[in-house]
């Protein structure tokens, strides 16, 4: 039995197809799932973070670490989108959180590299244990050549803050 097709069932046809292997071909496709951690080893030399950060606009500009990572401002934080980021002027503090490495594996070098268009001295604030209290101790790591830092060791998960006045 032969069956033919009109020119317009023709076009429906291929394009039917078309879709079906496009959705075969996707559905296999490995993706790129974001958890809101950066993990402890790239995949690649090259991995852009903007998915994994949360920011926050701080209007005022005196807000120091302790403050803008206070439980009470968590909140405040949202997901990064470069292009819908609101028009005011202020500090921009941006969080990320650095996944912990697996056991028996081995941490390498990450850079975070912000690029020349930052405006002014970028700071990362690393928490770390106070060996005197119960409380968080911010370390301070500044930039080296042309806005790249230079990111903590993976440890147990911690959130790090970006300052860029």
């Amino acid at each position: 039995m032969t069956v033919f097709f009109s020119g317009i069932s023709r076009a429906l046809l291929r394009t039917c197809a078309l879709f079906l292997c496009i959705a075969c071909a996707s559905f296999g496709a490995p993706s790129i799932a974001h958890s809101g951690m950066i993990p402890p080893v790239m995949r690649a030399s090259s991995v852009p973070l903007s998915p994994d950060l949360q920011y926050f606009i701080d209007v005022t500009g005196t807000m120091d670490v302790e403050e803008a990572a206070a439980p009470a401002n968590s909140q405040m934080f949202k997901p990064l989108d470069v292009k819908a980021l609101p028009r005011v002027a202020g500090v921009m503090w941006l969080r990320f959180t650095l996944a912990p490495l697996p056991a028996g594996g081995r941490s390498q070098a990450m850079l975070l590299d912000l690029g020349a268009d930052i405006p002014s001295d970028p700071v990362l604030y690393e928490p770390a244990p106070n060996p005197i209290g119960d409380g968080v101790e911010w370390r301070e790591i500044l930039p080296a050549h042309r806005n790249v830092l230079l990111l903590p060791e993976p440890g147990p998960e911690a959130s790090c803050l970006l300052y860029t006045p």
